[in-house]
């Protein structure tokens, strides 16, 4: 039985499974019975991450114990952040979709986020269910069109993503895709400096783009290169360990694309547009989702006319 307590206001929830784990925060299988039946969904939980018991006592000397506890308190409303930007996307078809969240002071000092989602189905869980080794060039577009829509719906609220990755990518129970795990996600607004932006490098490595790497410069072409890196491994056979990220695995990529090194399973036209979307210079790519869309739905176009 799972220890985790949920929050008084979802006392009829219940967490029964856990089902993923990350950096911050770990994801469950809850379950709440109505007078339809059972309902599922899934919920994160994030403990906010405190100082050491050093650092904690020189700021509570220097400041005071209100100005300790208001530090605390602005650094759980930045986590929070994740929430409320699932929130604008709400409707979005390829995005997961929020139900509800919490933040709260469970104990002093310490500060617990509740997110509740739909449950879906991880891109690793869905590939190892069907016994998948490389995706079919239908299947890879219709996962580059999904995530094309969803990166659409991020760009009308000016939202980076920054992470995009398969882990971060699940399947609903038509097979549509869905981009999820929002929590480093930023938006470009008037709030936000460039000079800020360049200061945090996040993401993972293995999907983030050059400029990114180099200095941490995000732009719409920064989560455009993730899809296309997406694109390209789950091309070479990588889907059933599409969890396990490594340098070999990142040198593998590189120098397929580098040297043109076309999968055999897809089309010209489709590794052409993986290409376009995984260049080395922003100003190579697609100027934006939409444009790559389209490109996709030309390359499908051909490959039903063929």
């Amino acid at each position: 039985m799972n220890t985790k307590v949920l929050p008084t206001a979802w006392n009829e929830w219940t967490l029964t499974q856990e089902i993923g784990a990350g950096s911050f925060g770990t994801v469950y299988r809850a379950r709440k019975a109505d007078g339809s039946g059972l309902r599922e969904s899934a919920v994160k939980i994030v403990n906010i991450p405190r100082m050491d018991q050093k650092q904690e006592d020189m700021m509570r000397g220097f400041l005071g114990e209100k100005a300790l506890h208001d530090f605390y308190a602005k650094r759980a409303q930045a986590f929070a952040q994740e929430a409320q930007h699932m929130e604008l996307l709400q409707g979005c078809a390829n995005t997961v979709q929020i139900e509800d969240y919490l933040l709260e002071e469970t104990r002093p000092l310490e500060w617990t986020l509740y997110i509740r989602m739909e449950l879906l189905t991880s891109l690793g869980e869905d590939a190892q269910r069907r016994e998948q080794i490389a995706c079919s060039e239908a299947e890879l577009v219709r996962l580059g069109e999904d995530l094309c829509r969803a990166l659409i719906c991020c760009e009308h609220q000016h939202l980076y993503h920054r992470d995009i990755k398969p882990a971060n990518i699940f399947v609903d129970e038509n097979g549509s895709y869905k981009l999820g795990d929002f929590g480093i996600s930023v938006r470009s607004d008037r709030k936000l400096s460039r000079n800020r932006m360049r200061k945090e490098t996040k993401g993972t490595i293995l999907y983030m783009a050059p400029e990114v790497l180099l200095d941490g410069t995000y732009s719409p072409q920064a989560d455009i290169y993730s899809v296309g890196m997406v694109l390209c491994r789950m091309s070479m056979g990588e889907a059933n360990s599409c969890l396990a990220d490594g340098a070999a695995l990142l040198e593998k990529l590189v120098e397929g694309l580098a040297e043109n090194r076309r999968p055999e399973n897809i089309s010209e036209a489709l590794w052409s547009v993986i290409r376009r979307a995984c260049a080395e210079d922003p100003k190579d790519r697609f100027e934006n989702a939409e444009q790559m869309l389209e490109a996709l739905a030309q390359v499908e176009k051909e490959r039903k006319a063929a």
